[in-house]
């Protein structure tokens, strides 16, 4: 039976997939500890987002969070590589994990990609939610569900990537076996968090190129 979104939360997948949840380590460490700035085009445009999302990031809803924040954002970090590495939006995952049937719909992938429009290895996910976590919807939780269906379809032994954000706030994970590893909070509506979020995008295109190298 396909789980639904409702479905998964992060204190089950973590019970279930028998999952060690650390909060450093080598991995993530080498991801997010980077340092850089921006050239003034660049620059420019983050000073943009970091306006939009002062302002307004607290009424948008997911749908507008994605296309007036998120989407600029990946642009910005430049993320894509021609054959190599795609961004894709609003794609399903499914596999089954450990004998267990897992699906959930990804708000946004990195894979490398199968032709021009078709995810065939991901490596990182995002989910993103507007409300406090609760009622339906765990980020994190859907965050985890694909990360374990990308490990399994992998079936590589890499690290497979995620983040999960409620509304300016951002996350970031990996999950390495059975380690599941997350970090501290990054506010994108803050100038120094904004910039080092850009970074450590741009540092995930690195990661991944020289993975499939």
């Amino acid at each position: 039976m396909e789980t639904t979104r409702q479905a998964i939360d992060i204190d089950s997948l973590l019970d279930t997939f028998g999952l060690n949840t650390t909060f450093s380590n080598v991995i993530i460490d080498e991801w997010l500890n980077v340092e850089g700035k921006l050239n003034p085009e660049d620059q420019r445009l983050m000073n943009i987002l970091l306006e939009r999302i002062s302002k307004f990031g607290d009424y948008w809803n997911e749908e507008e969070l994605k296309i007036n924040f998120i989407g600029i954002l990946f642009l910005l970090a430049d993320i894509d590589e021609d054959g190599k590495i795609k961004t894709f939006f609003e794609r399903s995952v499914a596999a089954t994990v450990d004998g267990i049937p897992l699906a959930v719909k990804s708000d946004c992938m990195i894979a490398t990609p199968k032709g021009k429009g078709t995810p065939k290895a991901p490596y990182f996910f995002l989910q993103e939610y507007k409300k406090q976590k609760g009622d339906k919807n765990d980020p994190e939780g859907q965050m985890l569900a694909a990360m374990l269906i990308a490990q399994a379809l992998n079936n590589d032994h890499k690290p497979i990537y995620g983040t999960w954000l409620v509304g300016s706030i951002w996350w970031f994970s990996t999950l390495v076996g059975k380690e599941y590893t997350k970090s501290r909070k990054y506010d994108a509506s803050q100038e120094k968090d904004l910039l080092q979020i850009i970074l450590i995008l741009r540092k995930l295109k690195r990661l991944i190129l020289n993975k499939n190298q």
